[in-house]
This record gives C-alpha cells, structure tokens and sequence, in this order.
C-alpha cells in the first residue's frame, strides 16, 4: 500500500516569509537600538566639557576654568559662593563672582580662563583694582580661609550641570580633586570611542548579506 503525502508547498513558502520578515524585522530594530546607542556615545564622545582647579601662575592663586571637551561650551552660567568668596579681603574679587553669574560666556575646546583669587603667602604687599593690600593682611587671610570651601553651581550649552566644591588647601596638599574629574573624563571619553568602534564593528556585520 502506497502513502503519499501532499505538500502544501504555498503554505510553506508562506510559513518562510513570515520567519523572514520576522528575522528582518528583528534586525532592524536591533540596529535601530544600536544606532541610538552609537549617536549618544558620539555626542557624549564631542561634546564640551568644563573642570575647574585652582593654580599657582606668577605667584597668584587663580581659579581655572577648563574646556577639555571637543566642542565649544557656550552659554556658562556659574555661582559662585562659599566662605572663600564671602570671606574675601578684597571685594573686587567678590565682584568679578557676581559678573560670572550675571554674565554667560563660552570658552572654545581647548581653552582655559583664568580669575585672580589671592597672591600667594609670602607674595608681599598687593594692588588688586588700584587699591594695595600690605603682604601681612594677605598673609592673615591666607592662614585663615586657605582651607574655606568655594562652590561653583551652574549650567552650560543649556543641558550639562556644574556642581564642584573645593578649596585652596585641597591643591596646596596634592588632593586635586578636579583633577581627578579630568582624568575620569578622558577614560569616559576613550571608552566612548571604543564603544563607537564596537557598535559599528556589529551593524556592519548584520547588515552584510549573506552567503547562501
């Protein structure tokens, strides 16, 4: 006796198109994943990115304000506040903190800006906006408020958030703090671009045909 089996040969082709489809669309937007994920890192990777320190130039204590990002930081907006500013001998100093705040301004990739905060011990007498400080009264303050916290807050290109505290001391004693931020940006940075490569490195690969 003799079986046959008929084969619905339409449904079969109809059954393959549909895992196909399946299969396509399920690339697809697994690329379509990747590629957000690939366009944050890319703007996370050139992007502006401020740190702050406080330095020695010429015998001044200054503050240092940084862009080591790729991009330029536009529209800075910061406060500054903390015993270190509202302390201060000269109120000049406290002046230009207020223009900081009153004022946006941008610094391109690669810039930094420097603001005078105090001459170092030992500097002698001072003239800060044509009025002299003696090298004693400077001398007093330092020993005093060297080690009073400064908080800069603020906001710049509109999104990235600015929230740094530190003090004179926290430089003097090799602490360097916001140094720290700059070498934990740069590692961010560099795994951003070996994450760019990795995720190219996969869509090329789903998006080759393949080989029947």
């Amino acid at each position: 006796m003799c079986c046959t089996c008929n084969i619905d040969w339409t449904a079969v082709s109809a059954v393959a198109t549909l895992i196909m489809a399946l299969a396509t669309f399920i690339t697809i937007r697994q690329n379509k994943k990747q590629l957000k994920e690939l366009q944050r890192q890319w703007k996370e990777a050139n992007r502006a990115r401020l740190t702050f320190s406080i330095v020695v130039i010429n015998g001044l204590y200054l503050l240092k304000i940084t862009n080591c990002g790729t991009a330029t930081a536009y529209n800075i907006s910061i406060k500054l506040k903390g015993d270190l500013i509202d302390n201060h001998f000269s109120t000049s100093i406290k002046d230009w903190a207020q223009v900081l705040e009153r004022k946006p301004f941008c610094i391109e990739a690669g810039v930094s800006k420097h603001y005078d905060i105090s001459p170092i011990s030992g500097y002698g007498s001072c003239c800060i906006h044509g009025k002299t400080y003696s090298g004693a009264q400077i001398d007093k303050w330092l020993e005093e408020h060297k080690g009073d916290k400064i908080s800069i807050t603020g906001k710049y290109c509109d999104r990235y958030d600015i929230s740094e505290e530190f003090s004179i001391d926290d430089f003097i004693n090799g602490a360097m703090v916001v140094n720290n931020e700059l070498v934990l940006a740069l590692d961010r940075l560099k795994k951003s671009v070996d994450s760019i490569a990795k995720s190219t490195e996969v869509i090329k690969t789903n998006t080759q045909p393949q080989s029947k």
